[in-house]
């Protein structure tokens, strides 16, 4: 279960595939979230804690958000290792179209 409050690493956990618990605790009302189902918002203490607990001590509830963010996970990032080379050649195509000027 990854916690925060309407942060931006709420992409990671979602690429990661693991449930999020979003809380606006300062209420700004973004929506970048919402259409994510594994994503859980909540905006005040007692949604926190219920909606932690659930998740922690339900294994049936906490199974379906599981399986709700793995389905959604690679829309947000794809992490198969080879991150690294594929920057790498998108360095060099864009040095190279540069230097063709």
């Amino acid at each position: 279960i990854f916690v925060a409050s309407v942060s931006s690493v709420i992409r990671w956990a979602i690429a990661c595939g693991k449930p999020v618990l979003n809380y606006d605790v300062y209420r700004f009302g973004y929506t970048d979230y919402d259409k994510v189902h594994g994503v859980i918002k909540v905006e005040n203490t007692r949604s926190f804690e219920r909606k932690l607990k659930l998740l922690a001590y339900n294994r049936n509830y906490y199974n379906t958000i599981l399986k709700l963010q793995q389905k959604s996970s690679s829309y947000w990032g794809k992490l198969d290792g080879h991150t690294t080379g594929r920057m790498t050649g998108l360095y060099k195509k864009i040095i190279s179209n540069e230097s063709e000027r």
